[in-house]
């Protein structure tokens, strides 16, 4: 074979081994493409909360997929944006939802999918002013109808507001302190005979229950504001509907609480109390940002994720509240003894995860009513460590 030839084969071998691996490359992008839209929709077309474990693994997917923004194009690079703000969301990782929503609407801001995305981060982060802004985007736009909207920016009212400095009690005797939560989130379920809530409703209710169940830092009560001649019809209903949460029954024409502090005149409704006692977000355990609002605060609370103060409608970021304290959260006290004040933890006291994992099992005793196996525990944290915050925090439940 002359040089020319010679020459010739070789660029034409090359040729065809370049053009092969350039093949195998798009075929690869198109499937981590496919892979990415599957994902996408996924993640986008749940009716209901998406689940943590499900969650958790589309991260490791998006992570194992490897693509760049910056080397898709718009629309691919838009779904990975959703599914990113999506699975960190669920996660319970709100601050991460925020830097991954504030890229999409770089990107891709003014659609009814951005939109939905911010409302969803800001009732998870407890952010009203966002959620205002986000809300008057979607009017403007007639991308939502009036009135949705307007009962929407009632809930975000109450948003970065202390609870009310109240301790009630709960049909089966436990204790709840609104106010002094000390790291323990609280979710109240308002209702009544005439707004009680339907199968949906009630339904998303039971899994918020049943996915926190083991856990010591999310506690459910329900307050029901029938009046007086209505509380034995009320109880009734609650055994029917097979609640198996502690109910408190305000037994008042007035419903000092439902319509007084909370100022809601239409249950069925739900208020998330932050571990710091301020309220984080208002709405129903059936829409999947109110169930990731829970997510964020208990993971804030656990010190999992940085903490996010609840921000006002004007804009103001939200400070823990000081006093009337009570007797600390869910004291199982006998009724009719009266509150103790509760001091506030002293910052400079340590965190122990030893006693940190006793104050823990202590709460979850406490939970599912086993209250000698909680003393035992918050005893032993305070003999073996009597000068850390945990240990302040059991002796302030008053139980020891």
């Amino acid at each position: 074979m002359n040089p020319t030839r010679r020459r010739a084969a070789v660029i034409g071998a090359w040729l065809l081994v370049a053009f092969g691996r350039w093949s195998t490359a798009l075929a690869i992008a198109d499937e981590r493409l496919d892979a990415l839209k599957a994902l996408h929709d996924r993640l986008l077309g749940a009716r209901d909360a998406i689940a943590v474990d499900d969650a958790r693994r589309a991260l490791d997917e998006l992570k194992k997929l490897d693509l760049r923004a910056d080397q898709l194009e718009k629309e691919p690079r838009t779904w990975l944006h959703h599914a990113r703000v999506a699975a960190l969301l669920a996660a319970g990782d709100a601050g991460s939802a925020v830097e991954a929503l504030a890229v999409l609407e770089a990107d891709a801001g003014g659609t009814r999918e951005t939109l939905r995305a911010a409302w969803e981060v800001a009732v998870a982060t407890g952010d009203a002013e966002r959620g205002v802004r986000t809300l008057d985007a979607l009017e403007k736009a007639k991308l939502a109808p009036a009135a949705a909207l307007e009962a929407r920016r009632k809930r975000l009212e109450l948003v970065g507001t202390a609870a009310p400095g109240v301790v009630v009690e709960a049909g089966d005797g436990a204790r709840f302190d609104l106010r002094t939560r000390q790291g323990v989130v609280l979710v109240l379920d308002l209702w009544s005979t005439t707004g009680r809530p339907n199968e949906r409703q009630l339904e998303g209710l039971r899994r918020l229950n049943a996915e926190f169940a083991t856990d010591p830092r999310l506690r459910l009560l329900g307050i029901n504001s029938d009046p007086p001649t209505g509380a034995a019809a009320a109880e009734a209903l609650a055994r029917e509907l097979k609640v198996d949460w502690p109910q408190h029954f305000e037994r008042s024409v007035d419903a000092p609480l439902t319509r007084g502090a909370f100022k809601i005149d239409a249950p069925p409704i739900q208020v998330l109390i932050d571990g710091d006692g301020l309220v984080r977000a208002v709405g129903l355990a059936s829409e999947p940002e109110f169930v990731y609002a829970v997510r964020a605060a208990v993971a804030q609370a656990k010190g999992q994720h940085t903490v996010i103060r609840p921000k006002t409608v004007a804009g103001v970021v939200a400070s823990p509240p000081a006093g009337p304290n009570g007797a600390g959260p869910d004291a199982a006290d006998k009724p009719g003894d009266a509150a103790k004040d509760t001091p506030q933890i002293q910052p400079e006291l340590p965190s122990i995860p030893e006693a940190r994992d006793l104050l823990d099992r202590a709460r979850l005793y406490l939970k599912t009513g086993k209250k000698t196996e909680a003393q035992k525990l918050l005893k032993e944290l305070i003999e073996k460590y009597p000068h850390s915050r945990e240990a302040k925090e059991a002796r302030d439940m008053g139980l020891v």
